[in-house]
């Protein structure tokens, strides 16, 4: 048994809010479903086409499900593409994210945090 395989993978979270993706370095967001989320890595269905490896942007639109929460803003990396129905399902890395206020004119709400890979 290799150590990858002994590892437990990371719990998972489902999640059904919106989310914006896009290449590093493009301009347009394909808007789509998150599905589920952990330490290490996301799901989402999209309408856009991406390729295993694509380096990728997201924001998780926590906002969108509770309004005092703000959206997450992930980089990582395409690791999983599969046809779900009209969707494309992704599997991504999360290498870094970034925690977003809801309003950043309310002082009560944590600040901004930055947050890399293990």
């Amino acid at each position: 048994m290799s150590i990858v395989e002994s590892l437990p993978r990371a719990p998972r979270f489902a999640l059904d809010v919106p989310v914006r993706v896009r290449r590093i370095g493009a301009t347009v967001w394909e808007s789509g479903q998150a599905v589920n989320i952990s330490r290490s890595g996301l799901l989402v269905g999209v309408r856009g086409s991406f390729r295993c490896n694509d380096t990728i942007e997201a924001i998780v639109e926590l906002s969108q499900a509770t309004a005092s929460v703000g959206d997450v803003r992930v980089r990582g990396r395409v690791a999983r593409v599969a046809q779900a129905s009209s969707l494309t399902q992704l599997g991504t890395t999360i290498d870094e994210y970034r925690l977003q206020r809801a309003d950043p004119s309310d002082a009560s709400h944590a600040t901004d945090a930055t947050v890399t890979g293990d």
